[in-house]
């Protein structure tokens, strides 16, 4: 910055990085790596395992505790490259969580998932928001509109407003 300081959860942003999950737009994992559900989310346990690559059963509780939360437990077992889009998002929002995140940073979070599940994804990012901070990146107006709180729009300039006051700035600002 070039005058005053970023907080990150209330400190530096490199003392708090373990405990932001980042949930790409699009991960880039090998469909052809025969690694399942459950072994995808427990990646997220690499940082906070005791066991190095191994993980031990406290890992495997996180990380099911995790699938639960996304309601994606019963795909444990589940080759990851069976999973629909929105399957998929639902497992790297899990394997975030298992990381022990305290915020979320989504890229475009509902990107080439269909309008039924769009809603679930949007009521799973609203149950979340009850207990962590979520930052996402979004093209979709219409989403943002609907349901977030504030919006910070990005163009040569930022600018905050309201969720409900993007519909109608969103065309002077983006």
């Amino acid at each position: 910055p070039q005058r005053g300081t970023v907080r990150v959860l209330g400190e530096s942003p490199g003392r708090v990085q373990r405990r932001i999950g980042y949930v790409p737009q699009d991960a880039r994992i090998d469909l052809a790596t025969p690694a399942n559900v459950l072994d995808v989310v427990l990646m997220g346990r690499l940082g906070a395992s005791s066991w190095g690559c191994r993980f031990g059963g406290d890992d495997v509780n996180v990380a099911m505790a995790a699938l639960e939360q996304t309601q994606t437990a019963d795909l444990a077992g589940q080759p990851i490259a069976r999973l629909s889009g929105g399957q998929r998002q639902r497992v790297l929002i899990a394997r975030a969580l298992a990381a022990d995140a305290r915020m979320l940073l989504l890229d475009e979070p509902t990107a080439g998932v269909d309008a039924h599940i769009e809603r679930g994804l949007t009521d799973l990012l609203h149950q979340l928001s009850e207990r962590m901070p979520i930052v996402l990146v979004s093209h979709d107006i219409s989403f943002i509109s609907r349901h977030l709180k504030r919006v910070a729009c990005l163009n040569h300039r930022l600018t905050c407003h309201a969720a409900h006051d993007v519909s109608e700035l969103s065309l002077i600002h983006i």
